[in-house]
């Protein structure tokens, strides 16, 4: 299911104070084409970026310790 608010953002950074993301979180977010995700993070859930087909610039923290099944686009 396309995520319909984030839709038409091409950029996003996202807060520094954020702790987690859902499952499915970005999924549909065809014109998506940088991430930065924050220190905050330590896991991005299964199928986060499922069908973000335009994604080409994910910035990835130390932070993070694990990363989902098929979370990653090129994963899919």
């Amino acid at each position: 299911m396309p995520n319909r608010m984030l839709s038409r953002d091409t950029a996003l950074k996202l807060p520094s104070k954020l702790r987690e993301l859902g499952q499915w979180a970005f999924a549909g977010c065809s014109s998506l084409r940088e991430l930065v995700l924050p220190d905050s993070l330590a896991f991005v859930p299964a199928y986060t970026f499922s069908d973000c087909k335009s994604l080409r610039t994910l910035t990835i923290p130390r932070s993070i310790s694990g990363i989902g099944t098929k979370a990653l686009p090129m994963a899919a």
